[in-house]
């Protein structure tokens, strides 16, 4: 993963500074202040296709985002929500092959949403991975003490969504 989402940046890095160099706009300091649109790179990194559905349970926004991106680069199939409450519709919905979740979260926190996802029978059996940066305890697959490398999350998803 490192290495093709390294290939994907550079790959695009390249194509602005190519792009860059041949405007005619690039002598203006004005110019240079601009971001420039370019197209994508002429050979996208295919991610291997999957049929593994990941659910993304964290309220911070940019960090929700930016796990579901890494994962979808990945080829999962990523649906994610803001707060426990909105997991739970969407965990039955989906029906999950992974739940990552966060425990702190406003609505219903991650310590509420596992209570009701063992409760119901579709979901009492997918495994979740906790992410947290306080040692609370609660049954799950896999933990994940925030912060956390990419890598290690990706590791544990395809080893519990195998």
């Amino acid at each position: 993963m490192r290495c093709s989402v390294s290939r994907l940046v550079a790959s695009s890095l390249s194509q602005t500074i190519r792009a860059a160099a041949s405007s005619p706009q690039a002598a203006s300091p004005a110019a240079d202040a601009l971001p420039m649109e370019t197209s994508a790179p002429a050979g996208p990194i295919p991610a291997p296709i999957s049929h593994k559905r990941v659910l993304v349970v964290e309220d911070h926004k940019d960090m929700r985002e930016a796990l579901a991106e890494v994962l979808a680069l990945e080829g999962y199939q990523v649906s994610a929500a803001p707060d426990g409450e909105k997991a739970l519709r969407e965990a039955r919905r989906l029906l999950p092959d992974v739940i990552l979740l966060d425990l702190m979260m406003p609505v219903m926190n991650g310590l509420q949403f596992r209570a009701e996802q063992v409760r119901d029978p579709r979901l009492a059996a997918v495994p979740v991975i906790v992410m947290s940066a306080f040692d609370i305890e609660v049954t799950a697959a896999a933990r994940l003490s925030k912060p956390f490398q990419m890598e290690d999350m990706l590791e544990t998803v395809r080893r519990l969504a195998a």
